[in-house]
């Protein structure tokens, strides 16, 4: 379990909390815009924030990542993830995982760089 350092993030505008990472997850309350919460964790493609939320129940809820400006690292959020058959996530270290096949990159290239897909085990150094 990665330890967890809450990060601060404030809504450009009124945003819905989620029980789930999806709009299809039930409103279980929401935030006005400039509000601060406390982000302790990101789904893994990083498009939505795992926050802290008292009146939400369980004390959590999920938020759309792009309502939001994330005071601190993406990458040192832990990543949430729902175990098979459970609606309680899991937090992962803020590690690459595989989507598709498809790395979560955790530092973006920049434009014009030169990239490259890895199709077997190589060690990069």
């Amino acid at each position: 379990m990665p330890t967890i350092e809450p990060m601060l993030a404030v809504a450009k505008t009124s945003i819905t909390l989620r029980s789930r990472p999806s709009k299809g997850g039930d409103n279980v309350g929401g935030v006005y815009g400039n509000e601060k919460v406390k982000v302790i964790a990101r789904n893994i493609p990083s498009t939505w924030f795992y926050i802290i939320a008292p009146d939400a129940p369980g004390g959590m809820a999920w938020v759309l990542a792009a309502g939001f400006t994330l005071q601190g690292d993406l990458t040192q959020l832990p990543i949430a993830m729902f175990p098979e058959g459970s609606n309680t996530p899991v937090l992962l270290p803020p590690i690459i995982y595989t989507i598709s096949g498809t790395p979560l990159p955790l530092n973006p290239p920049v434009p014009g760089a030169q990239t490259a897909k890895v199709i077997q085990l190589a060690k990069v150094r």
